[in-house]
């Protein structure tokens, strides 16, 4: 805009005063908010971010998992942080308890959440196989 004003660029300078105000404005007035990769944590329950373009999420609850909104969480979506696939329905947290060879323990989200960090996994890896890998059919 300044070039087809002006007939001009901007100089340096001012675009630096320009975006240290902007800075300064962001750290002063604004509330922080925090900024989650992948997943997040919300009272009683567990957010996945899948990454995919309607901005649904995965919400685990002690009860099971339901794919809805959660619009209060913000997650970041780096480059090369692909969409994840849709999860199959119907089983809750029983599979997932089976897997990590919890049964018969009653997990409530936090719990799900220490024992990724316990194994430096985020929770949608808790589950992944070798590549080609099939797990046994029941």
């Amino acid at each position: 805009m300044v070039l087809r004003g002006t007939g001009k660029p901007l100089k340096h300078e001012p675009l630096t005063e320009l975006l240290d105000n902007l800075e300064a404005n962001a750290l002063h007035t604004l509330s922080p908010v925090s900024i989650h990769l992948r997943w997040a944590r919300d009272n009683d329950q567990l957010v996945l971010d899948p990454c995919w373009p309607n901005g649904d999420r995965i919400l685990v609850r002690r009860s099971g998992w339901t794919i809805g909104r959660a619009d209060h969480v913000r997650f970041r979506r780096p480059s090369g942080f692909g969409a994840l696939p849709r999860p199959g329905t119907g089983k809750g947290l029983k599979r997932l308890t089976q897997l990590l060879g919890l049964e018969g323990r009653r997990l409530d989200v936090a719990e799900y959440i220490a024992i990724a960090r316990a194994i430096g996994a985020e929770p949608y890896e808790l589950i992944q196989g070798a590549e080609g890998a099939v797990p046994p059919a029941k």
